[in-house]
Parts: C-alpha cells; sequence; structure tokens
C-alpha cells in the first residue's frame, strides 16, 4: 500500500534523529553534573574555614568564590532548561508522524480504502509529563542559593564531603554557624537558625545546654 510505504520511508530516520537528540541529552547531563561539583568544592571549601576560624572571620577565597558559585547556579539552571527542551523537541518529533499516521488512516477510511475499525487516535496520544515545572529561580534567588550549602544525597558521596552532623538538629553544615566557646561542648557548631541568632554573637558564646552545665558548676 503506497500510504504505508510513503510512512515507513518517512519513519526511516527517525531512530536516527532521537539517538542524536539522546546524545544531546547525555553531555548536558554530563556537564550539569561538573557545574554541581564545581558548586560544592568551592562551597565546602568556605564552610570549611568558617568551621575553623569562626564566622565573624572573612574567609580569604569568598570574595572570588561566591560570584562563581552564583554563575555555576545560573549556568546550571540553563543546562537543565535546555535538556527540557531537548525533550520537549523529541516527544514533539514523535507525536508529529503519529498525527499524520492518524490523519491518513482516516483519510482511507472515509474513502472506503480501509475497513473502518476501532483504531486509535494517534493525534490525541501524549507522552507528556503534566505535572507543572518548577518555576525559574530569579537572580535574586540564585545569588541566595550561593550563601548556602549544596545539600544531597549525592554530595555525601563525592570525595571531600562533609557529612559530620552538628547542632541540635544533628543537620550537616550549611548557612552561617556559630561555634561553642565550651570546649566539652558535644555540638560544637550551630546554625543560626536553630538558636536564634540573626547576627554574629558579640564576644564568647555558649549554647543553651553547655550555658546550664556552667551555671550548675
Amino acid at each position: 500500500m503506497y500510504v504505508l510505504d510513503q510512512y515507513l520511508q518517512d519513519c526511516a530516520n527517525l531512530p536516527a534523529e532521537i539517538q542524536h537528540i539522546f546524545e544531546e541529552l547525555k553531555n548536558k547531563e554530563l556537564k550539569y553534573h561538573e557545574v554541581k561539583k564545581r558548586i560544592h568544592h568551592r562551597d565546602s571549601q568556605l564552610h570549611k574555614f568558617i568551621k575553623q576560624h569562626g564566622s565573624l572571620q572573612e574567609a580569604p577565597k569568598e570574595a572570588v568564590y561566591v560570584p562563581k558559585i552564583q554563575a555555576d547556579f545560573a549556568r546550571a539552571m540553563k543546562l537543565q532548561d535546555e535538556k527540557c527542551q531537548l525533550a520537549d523537541k523529541c516527544l514533539e518529533l514523535m507525536e508529529r508522524h503519529l498525527r499524520r499516521l492518524d490523519t491518513d488512516v482516516g483519510r482511507l477510511q472515509n474513502e472506503g480504502l480501509l475497513a473502518v475499525d476501532t483504531q486509535p487516535n494517534y493525534s490525541t496520544l501524549s507522552f507528556r509529563n503534566t505535572t507543572p515545572r518548577p518555576p525559574q529561580k530569579s537572580q535574586r534567588a540564585l545569588e541566595r542559593a550561593a550563601s548556602s550549602s549544596l545539600i544531597s544525597s549525592e554530595n555525601d558521596e563525592e570525595e571531600g564531603a562533609d557529612t559530620q552532623l552538628y547542632c541540635f538538629c544533628q543537620q550537616v553544615s550549611y548557612g552561617d554557624m556559630v561555634a561553642c566557646d565550651d570546649a566539652a561542648c558535644r555540638y560544637e557548631w550551630f546554625h543560626y537558625g536553630c538558636v536564634g541568632l540573626k547576627a554574629p554573637p558579640s564576644g564568647k558564646w555558649y549554647c543553651t545546654e553547655c550555658s546550664a552545665r556552667r551555671h550548675h558548676h
């Protein structure tokens, strides 16, 4: 049948086109993970300095690292958007062929050249995920994110990742932290939000647990 032969001929190159798109997706995914690794490495270096010297002293590399972390966050967002665009392109390519097949089958049925049967309507098929994509972050949001830790299970597996738990909340280090000046403190470091701080304390600072113990002594 001429229609079938023409359709198969038109689809002959479809696997190669989809394979090409998948290769592009793979390359962008590799670039994304490289960017994420750079962000984590620089962020870990800054927090390592804070843990060693306290949050009152500015890290020597902070002025250099923070703009680079912000730029990498923007680059990661761009790569994610490009991956979504490639996925949409692949789906549109497949849907276009399905719509054409549905149109040709309907035309043959109307002309009496093909028996009318309960054929699926290919034009209504969709492989798309209906879950809405999250809104893109603004530049200000990217800047805020650059000053916080990149925390994920993947990061814990990366070389040099700090998995030690701190604070009353028993979480890894992130954001602004303050050290307890009691040498016997079992938590050592605390997140500002967990101890009600919004700015670095003046003078010596003790957590509530160590303060109570010192008071009883």
